[in-house]
């Protein structure tokens, strides 16, 4: 920033001296105080299979009247649907509707204030039913009149209508509206190729509704506009591996795909609307082989991957957040009361139906105070007070402070807090619950002028999926005159 190049002289000693004494640095803080809550763990919520072990794996996940739902895959003896309110579960179905057929609970969606549910059967009809918040009624006549129509793959609310995507394994799947009463099928079968067999996933994206595929060929991508479709994507995004479009999630302006490929490895691709860009390297590095899920939370789009990986895409790069797991399925993610829920499950034995929740390691509150007035050729220190107020202990407490152009770091001080310059980060390796620690940060203005500063206080151990948090303050800085004096010697001379 530019200021007056001025010199002392005994005419103006008078009027410098009258500026000087009405502009001592002011510093007016603007305070934000805010808290971030640092995700480390996860924790199962649920009792394995929920108490039965013929409960595989958790299907699907929906948000419904301030509760979370999960649809299971069973065995035998029928899909359940479970409720959860933060602290326990609740079956809200008979097993299978009453119908031991219904082996799964394929999908979800809210439509009307309903909760709707597509249950899937070996063989037989598929079944959409739908929930008041105390009893289940069933809309559709079983398969919709079609019995290889045997899964309810996918569910999706689009200009104020439900629609559902089948699994039909004679002639190609289909997809059908639904508008409070009635039921009308808006596509061709397997949208005229009968290797279309899915409708795995239902997304909404800039006004209209996109539709992905299984399909042994290339799986394929369909736009809806609500009269007609039109694939948007060639098939297998070039690579006839990509069999499978499992999920569609809407991230950062732009629609996300994720593959199955047993052959190369998974791929999440973006798409802006014209066209597509394959957004991770093919399966994560590694032999992900499919994206069984996508969920978009807190600026973030979360992958959920076979063998129970989850990844995080923060919109340039991937990053897992946890480690691996022993089923070999992770089907569902949802969010729920500020935290992400995975339901997982492992077809290669019984009674794993998992739902897992991530959870603040700590709750962690920062506040600042500092001087409100000092002189220019000080140093003023500002006191950053970090607090824990659990339930655990916080590790790897990591504050960034962006620095104007003006503004240069001079030091810290704190019990165990380290600063680096140039792109200022101060750290402390640990804070216990119920704790505070102070760090004591010492700033050097150069120049006159208006500055805006910046600063979060975040957790750099596993990447949190809630936002920092983030406070800034400014302040203002009064230029003193070019003297070639000490301010000492520049004050004794305004009173000779």
């Amino acid at each position: 920033m530019s200021h007056p190049s001025n010199h002392l002289t005994n005419q103006n000693k008078p009027t410098w001296f009258n500026l000087f004494l009405s502009t001592l640095l002011v510093l007016v803080l603007i305070l934000i105080p805010c808290s971030a809550q640092a995700l480390q763990f996860w924790t199962m919520v649920n009792t394995d299979g929920f108490g039965d072990a013929n409960n595989n794996s958790v299907q699907s996940f929906a948000t419904y009247n301030n509760k979370l739902y999960a649809g299971t895959n069973k065995t035998s003896g029928g899909a359940e649907v479970w409720q959860y309110d933060g602290s326990s579960w609740t079956q809200v179905n008979t097993d299978g509707f009453g119908d031991a057929n219904n082996n799964s609970v394929q999908s979800f969606a809210t439509y009307n204030n309903k909760l709707y549910a597509g249950a899937g059967k070996n063989s037989g009809g598929a079944e959409v039913w739908q929930y008041d918040g105390s009893s289940w009624t069933q809309v559709n006549t079983d398969g919709f009149g079609d019995v290889h129509n045997t899964k309810i793959q996918s569910l999706s609310t689009y200009n104020n209508k439900l629609y559902g995507g089948t699994f039909r394994d004679l002639g190609g799947a289909e997809v059908w509206e639904y508008d409070g009463s009635s039921w009308e099928q808006t596509n061709t079968e397997g949208f005229g190729e009968a290797n279309n067999i899915r409708v795995n996933s239902l997304s909404v994206y800039n006004n209209n509704l996109y539709a992905g595929t299984y399909n042994t060929s290339g799986a394929e991508v369909w736009e809806f506009n609500g009269s007609s479709w039109t694939q948007v994507n060639t098939d297998g995004f070039g690579d006839t591996n990509n069999s499978a479009i499992n999920s569609l999630s809407v991230y950062n302006n732009n629609l996300y795909a994720g593959t199955s490929n047993t052959v190369s490895g998974a791929e999440v691709w973006a798409y802006d609307g014209s066209s597509w860009t394959q957004v991770n390297t093919d399966g994560f590095g590694g032999v992900d082989q499919s994206v069984n899920s996508l969920l978009t939370y807190n600026n973030k789009l979360y992958a959920g991957i076979a063998w129970v990986k989850l990844w995080e895409y923060d919109g340039s790069s991937w990053t897992q957040i946890n480690t691996d797991g022993l089923s070999v399925t992770m089907p569902a993610l949802a969010t729920y009361n500020h935290k992400l829920y995975a339901g997982t499950g492992k077809f290669l034995g019984s009674g794993t139906a998992g739902v897992w929740a991530s959870y603040a390691l700590a709750d962690l509150k920062l506040t600042i105070s500092g001087p409100s007035q000092a002189a220019s050729s000080e140093n003023p220190t500002f006191y950053l007070t970090v607090v824990n107020n659990g339930p655990d202990s916080a590790g790897n407490l990591v504050i960034t402070i962006n620095l104007p152009e003006g503004i240069e770091y001079f030091g810290c001080s704190g019990d165990g807090w380290t600063c680096t310059s140039g792109s200022l980060v101060c750290r402390k390796s640990e804070l216990s619950s119920g704790a505070s620690s102070i760090l004591a940060l010492n700033l050097k203005p150069l120049v006159g002028g208006d500055f805006t500063l910046l600063a979060q206080l975040g957790y750099d151990g596993v990447v949190s999926i809630l936002d920092d948090a983030s406070f800034s303050f400014s302040f203002k800085v009064a230029s003193l005159p070019e003297t070639g004096m000490d301010f000492i010697d520049y004050v004794n001379s305004l009173l000779l």
